[in-house]
């Protein structure tokens, strides 16, 4: 009598979970998930790689939402498994990339009040369009945000700047700004740049431009 081995193939709960799906976020940002439709009892949910607190924080949930608090660049994935009747089902994967977010040095610089044509003092700075990560990525900063605080007594000449923020995409775009300042001590006017690299917004930095005051045409007399 001869004998035949038969292949099986295990049922989908046991065999090795795929993610159902990718995702990109962007790190330091929150993300909600939902199971939609909501057909069981409960759901479990965890992150895998990486460490609890240190890349990412979350609260426990048994509902069919879950909120991640994604703190550091890298490669993540989050499984939810639902549960009814009592009865377990598989795991569902989404695999998430957290990509790095830019950040920049704050900067300062001094200038002369711009007052007469043999003393053109402007704004020297080129934004910064490159950032090396904690994890040695690096990011391209495409974009800034930026908003400027000018004190009373100094005109800012230049770019406009709306009270809420204006976006640039030219890196030497504060290098059209000049300053007269009437008071008679020197005065910081102050931008907050925000960069970004592509939708992934990363921390403000300041550039300050101390703005000495201006010197007055000299009285002659005879």
């Amino acid at each position: 009598m001869s004998v035949h081995a038969v292949a099986q193939t295990a049922p989908a709960a046991e065999q090795a979970n795929a993610p159902q799906a990718t995702q990109t976020v962007c790190q330091s940002k929150s993300t909600t998930y939902t199971i939609n439709p909501d057909f069981a009892d409960s759901y479990a949910w965890k992150v895998e790689s990486g460490i609890m607190g240190t890349n990412y924080d979350y609260t426990e949930s048994t509902t069919n939402t879950f909120t991640v608090d994604w703190l550091t660049e890298g490669n993540f994935d989050l499984k939810s498994q639902a549960t009814k009747d009592g009865c377990k089902g598989p795991w569902s994967v989404v695999a998430v990339t957290v990509a790095p977010m830019p950040e920049m040095s704050n900067e300062t610089e001094t200038l002369c009040s711009f007052v007469t044509t043999e003393q053109e003092d402007k704004v020297t700075y080129s934004l910064p369009t490159t950032f090396v990560s904690t994890a040695g990525t690096n990011v391209t900063i495409n974009k800034w945000i930026i908003k400027v605080d000018v004190p009373t007594g100094v005109t800012r000449f230049g770019i406009a700047i709306d009270a809420a923020g204006t976006e640039f995409t030219d890196a030497s775009a504060l290098q059209n700004d000049y300053f007269v300042n009437s008071n008679a001590t020197s005065a910081d006017v102050v931008y907050t740049i925000t960069p970004y690299a592509g939708d992934c917004e990363g921390k403000p930095a300041t550039y300050t431009v101390t703005v000495k005051p201006a010197v007055a045409a000299p009285s002659i007399s005879w």
